[in-house]
């Protein structure tokens, strides 16, 4: 028997809904996955709109289709993950990319250490905004105070049946940064990838960007119920955290509040510039 044949099989889940004009993409960034058993699951979360409808009807035989009336982002995860028949678990939004060799990095690191929960990598940014996002290296503290983990990362199968999958109350966001915490909570660790192996689409319309201040108040009080035992054991390492940041906001708000200040005081002349800025880009990458 070789060694391929004796990896774990590992799912790529989908979660879908009216996305039929980015789907094609990111199934095909699936297929290109460099990994001898891997399945591709997608959850149609009750989408309405006919290019959707069509695109999930043609799909070919190596794609599985589970179908749910619209429940939302956290549910329609849950419900491909629990048809996956996978050791690992890559959570694939319908709009964003994996990279080929993803797959075979993330198996290798959760086959060489069974404490570890989280493969996640560096992540390229495609879409209304290119380069690369920025992350802090990990921290229990940094956890608990925002997500930074992104959310195409590897977890255990095994783990998201033992905590219950993600959380589907947060229907409006931040439910992968939820499920995190619950699975550091166990003990696990998390191991970064220091390859761009995430590819993830941004829009200006995306939830991310429209997120209201009450909003998220309502989200990480959710956050902090499901996990108030952790917080509680790791309240020295939140804070210590949370006043760093305020150090480092003061800094930068010293240093550059003034251009704030003429942003907002000048806001179409700040928009013409981004405007010959962002067309500039595309004229460069042509």
């Amino acid at each position: 028997m070789t060694l391929e044949r004796l990896l774990p099989p590992v799912s790529i889940i989908v979660p879908c809904f009216n996305a039929g004009d980015t789907l094609p993409e990111t199934l095909e960034s699936a297929r290109a996955v460099d990994y001898p058993s891997v399945e591709i699951i997608v959850c149609d979360d009750g989408s309405t709109d006919p290019l959707t409808l069509k695109v999930l009807s043609e799909l070919g035989d190596d794609v599985r289709v589970v179908r749910q009336e619209n429940a939302g982002l956290p549910a329609a995860r849950n419900a491909a993950i629990a048809a996956a028949r996978g050791a690992y678990v890559f959570p694939l939004d319908a709009d964003d990319k994996i990279h080929p060799d993803y797959a075979r990095a993330a198996v290798k690191v959760f086959e060489a250490d069974p404490h570890v929960g989280i493969v996640h990598a560096r992540v390229q940014r495609f879409g209304d905004a290119e380069g690369e996002v920025g992350y802090d290296d990990f921290s229990i503290g940094k956890l608990l105070n925002h997500n930074m983990i992104h959310q195409l990362s590897w977890f255990r199968r095994a783990d998201w049946e033992t905590l219950g999958g993600y959380d589907e109350k947060l229907r409006d966001g931040r439910e992968d940064h939820e499920f995190w915490i619950r699975i550091v909570s166990t003990g696990r660790t998390v191991v970064k990838l220091d390859e761009l192996y995430s590819i993830y689409r941004i829009r200006a319309t995306s939830m991310n960007h429209t997120m209201t201040h009450d909003k998220l108040a309502r989200i990480y009080a959710e956050i902090f119920r499901n996990n108030a035992d952790f917080y509680l054991e790791h309240l020295e390492e939140y804070f210590t955290e949370r006043y760093a940041e305020r150090a480092r906001l003061a800094h930068w708000s010293l240093r550059y509040g003034k251009v704030d200040a003429l942003i907002e005081g000048h806001p179409r002349a700040y928009g013409a510039v981004r405007r010959a800025a962002a067309t500039a880009r595309r004229l460069r990458h042509r």
